[in-house]
């Protein structure tokens, strides 16, 4: 649906979001942000894995987008899980 497109977006119309494992001198940790692709606002970040549903609602609740919002992501397990596509689907959101 982004079709690579990555500009020329109205705000709460695209988000893109991502995961990554960052070592520390405590051990590894996760990394979790989502993006307006319209303000290049990140709209939360978060530094565990296992919440990346709740960064999503996070990131929600502090910008109140309208149904039919794109949210885009690569296809890690997090962002396939039946939780995350759940959520999506029952905020009316369209995951891509």
């Amino acid at each position: 649906m982004l079709d690579r497109r990555f500009e020329d977006w109205r705000i709460n119309q695209a988000w893109v979001g991502d995961i990554t494992c960052i070592a520390t001198a405590e051990g590894w940790q996760y990394l979790v942000a989502i993006m307006d692709l319209a303000s290049r606002r990140i709209g939360l970040v978060d530094e565990r894995a296992h919440l990346v549903r709740l960064a999503l609602k996070s990131a929600y609740w502090r910008r109140k987008p309208a149904t039919g919002l794109i949210v885009h992501s690569d296809r890690g397990s997090q962002y396939a899980s039946d939780g995350y596509r759940r959520l999506i689907k029952d905020t009316g959101w369209c995951n891509r």
